[in-house]
């Protein structure tokens, strides 16, 4: 939402124009190429000519009154209305960096620019209006379908875990310098079957609730993407790749978000055919490069090796970290450090077997 501010900013400065109204924001998602092209299929080329005319005249009533409250402490030369900077701050709240067209779905919900609407349809403004509010119910219901089917929140299985993590300290403090990073901040555990890939990365969620990470890790929230889960059920070219690319960008709304990848050697060739070359690691690729979403994989070395380093473009985008077997002094710490979950496990099991016994 950032973005489209800031693009509604440069054209009112353009004008001239001081004050920040819900009016102006629609506007500039009104020329949004994707969101224009949907109105214009559903609607017709006039109605949305119309409906941009209309809320360029609103927007330009809209200056007639300064009302007291800035924008925000660093930029004085514009100004909001408290009833707009609320409605700002709960689409803010309610979709994490929204999109045009999710943005002014929400800004018609909120049922303040109804009249500039009605003015431009007519008697279809109440089709245009319940087909803005289907576009915040799918987002919910896209938003339900990828955290339930393929994926789940490493971050509640860690609050919920009564086993303690020990050990690997200095590979979750290597995991948290890369994810800090601007630029090539996706990470790989390579280390032989067993050894604790996932592990670590579970304990990096309980540094993260627990707030021992720097600030701009402190809000992240950690989900496994079942890959696995996508393939199956596919019948048909495609429907692997759809499942991903949405999965992922409905992710990419939300706010610092990292997602965990088990196996992750297994995404080279998924969903590619004789005739086509397309793969997950294609679709892949380009959200590996925007700072939006970071990934945490694991792999086996051999299946590196075989799989992941042959693609140039994609092993690059890596940072690889070696988890090795833990050292004797190490397994020690980490099976005193169970011994009194075990003793309560074991000690039940014992009741239970002996008790018909005694």
């Amino acid at each position: 939402m950032s973005k489209i501010i800031e693009d509604t900013k440069k054209i009112m400065k353009s004008r001239g124009e001081k004050v920040l109204s819900l009016f102006n924001i629609f506007e500039t998602c009104l020329c949004d190429s994707s969101f224009k092209t949907k109105i214009q299929k559903n609607f017709g080329k006039d109605a949305y000519k119309r409906l941009s005319e209309v809320f360029r005249k609103y927007s330009e009533e809209a200056q007639q009154e300064l009302p007291p409250v800035f924008l925000n402490n660093n930029n004085a030369d514009f100004f909001v209305s408290p009833l707009t900077k609320g409605v700002l701050e709960k689409i803010k709240a309610d979709f994490p960096d929204p999109d045009a067209e999710l943005t002014a779905a929400a800004i018609c919900v909120s049922k303040l620019v109804s009249r500039p609407i009605s003015e431009a349809l007519g008697d279809s403004a109440d089709d245009f209006l319940a087909f803005m509010a289907s576009i915040i119910v799918q987002y919910s219901e896209n938003k339900e379908k990828f955290s339930s089917s393929y994926c789940r929140s490493m971050m509640e299985e860690a609050a919920t875990s009564d086993i303690p993590f020990i050990g690997r300290d200095d590979i979750i403090e290597r995991t948290i310098q890369i994810l800090n990073r601007k630029l090539k901040h996706n990470v790989i555990h390579i280390g032989e079957p067993g050894v604790g890939k996932t592990s670590c990365t579970t304990g990096l969620a309980r540094k993260i609730l627990s707030g021992d990470v720097p600030e701009r890790l402190k809000s992240a929230e950690i989900y496994t993407l079942d890959v696995a889960g996508m393939m199956a059920g596919t019948k048909y070219r495609g429907e692997m790749e759809e499942k991903l690319k949405n999965t992922l960008d409905i992710l990419e709304r939300q706010e610092n978000v990292i997602i965990y990848i088990d196996e992750i050697h297994n995404i080279v060739g998924a969903g590619s055919t004789n005739e086509s070359s397309l793969d997950v690691a294609s679709i892949l690729k380009p959200y590996l490069a925007r700072d939006s979403i970071r990934i945490i994989g694991s792999s086996t070395l051999d299946d590196y090796r075989k799989y992941i380093e042959k693609d140039k473009a994609l092993s690059r985008r890596f940072q690889t970290i070696t988890v090795n077997e833990p050292t004797e002094e190490e397994a020690l710490k980490m099976l005193m450090g169970i011994k009194n979950p075990l003793r309560i496990i074991i000690s039940s099991i014992f009741q239970r077997t002996l008790s018909p016994l005694l």
